[in-house]
């Protein structure tokens, strides 16, 4: 890939956000999340390919529900990588009146163990859909309201962790980063650049900056 104006570089441990914009209102968003040390926690990319390991098939696995829990939401263009996730995700509505409940968690509905052999899943996958435009509004930051990006991504990341935890008996691991990264699409070029980008990654992994041993 050589164009990469409409990719943003992902900063470290921090979240770029614009202030003047409603989080809850209909965009897209492209969605990094990393990996509590950059730790390779999810598998390894073998001849351009990610092989996901029992956490990593959590990750898959738990991502693709997303848009069973958060019904306003459609997943675009993901990858889970050895050490970070990306993905873009879109929120379609927003109905005021229902900002006030709290989001339902994502539940661990899948069925797997220590000894599990069941076949691994896609770390990558799509469901394309054109951007909204961006909405821009004066007043504060979403935060974490049931339909906003960080709810999303905040309800994403608890499911994957609690799931990692009953399994290997882990009452207090940290697997994620802190914070995570977004960046608002603001056009389809964008969306196009964006998606091309996640589907290239791992076939970049030996370059990619999250990745520890990466050829300089």
């Amino acid at each position: 890939m050589t164009d990469n104006a409409d990719v943003p570089s992902i900063p470290k441990r921090k979240s770029i956000r614009l202030v003047d914009l409603d989080y809850t209102q209909p965009n897209s968003y492209f969605v990094t999340i990393c990996t509590h040390n950059r730790a390779c926690l999810f598998g390894r990319i073998v001849n351009d390919v990610m092989y996901p390991n029992e956490f990593g098939n959590i990750a898959c696995y738990i991502w693709e529900k997303i848009p069973s829990h958060f019904p306003n939401t459609v997943l675009d263009e993901w990858v889970v990588m050895p050490n970070h996730v990306h993905g873009i995700v879109s929120i379609v509505d927003s109905d005021s009146s229902s900002q006030a409940t709290h989001a339902p968690p994502l539940r661990q509905d899948i069925d797997l163990t220590a000894n599990s052999t069941t076949t691994p899943i896609s770390p990558v996958g799509a469901r394309h859909a054109s951007p909204e435009p961006v909405r821009e509004r004066s007043g504060k930051f979403a935060g974490t309201r049931s339909r906003s990006i960080s709810a999303v991504v905040g309800s994403y990341k608890s499911a994957v962790s609690r799931k990692i935890g009953e399994i290997h008996r882990i009452s207090d691991g940290t697997i994620w980063q802190r914070t995570y990264h977004d960046h608002v699409i603001r056009n389809q070029a964008a969306l196009d650049r964006i998606r091309r980008y996640i589907k290239e990654n791992p076939a970049r992994w030996a370059k990619d900056p999250e990745n520890p041993d990466r050829s300089l």
